[in-house]
């Protein structure tokens, strides 16, 4: 008999799952009992540990996008008395909607904090909507550009993306109406 993941009579919602290199793979569910749960676990193993992710509360049905980038780098040490170690730079972003209407980042990189913490809110999003995606264009450490697509009620007939880059931060577009 497996063991149970989440709370008894949750029912899970939507998902998105990550790996990262070096790392466990890392699900993460919204669930019936309105928060968002990431499961860890070994890339082989089916065994989960179970962390809610703390943040705003999520819109009842959220969708939930997540990326992911970074590296392991081999640090050498300076003396033969001390080992070699490899230290991770891993970057984590999940998005999903709030229960006002938002686009909420909360984000994770693993140089400054051990945990997710709340990061910009994107823009608005239309009630009920489920449409939601997350995109990453990075080099390793290097972080080009992250794109998140959702439905605005602003421009419901389309879609809207908020955008980043180091250079320029969180901007938005729409997307031309006309395919």
């Amino acid at each position: 008999m497996s063991k149970a993941i989440f709370p008894p009579g949750t029912v899970a919602g939507h998902m998105s799952e990550i790996v990262q290199t070096g790392s466990q793979w890392r699900t993460f569910v919204h669930c019936s009992d309105n928060k968002i749960h990431q499961l860890v676990r070994d890339a082989n193993a089916l065994d989960y540990q179970n962390n809610v992710v703390p943040g705003p509360i999520p819109m009842r049905n959220s969708p939930v996008a997540v990326i992911c980038w970074g590296v392991e780098v081999l640090h050498a040490s300076v003396s033969s008395s001390y080992p070699s170690e490899i230290l991770m730079n891993l970057q984590t972003r999940i998005y999903y909607f709030t229960d006002e209407l938002k686009v909420q980042e909360m984000d994770w990189d693993s140089n400054i904090r051990h945990y997710f913490e709340a990061g910009p809110t994107l823009g608005d999003v239309m009630e009920g909507s489920i449409a939601l995606y997350a995109q990453v264009d990075a080099d390793g450490d290097t972080l080009a550009e992250i794109r998140v697509g959702y439905q605005s009620p602003s421009n419901p007939e389309t879609i809207t993306e908020s955008y980043y880059t180091f250079s320029t931060g969180w901007r938005t577009r729409i997307y031309h109406n006309e395919m």
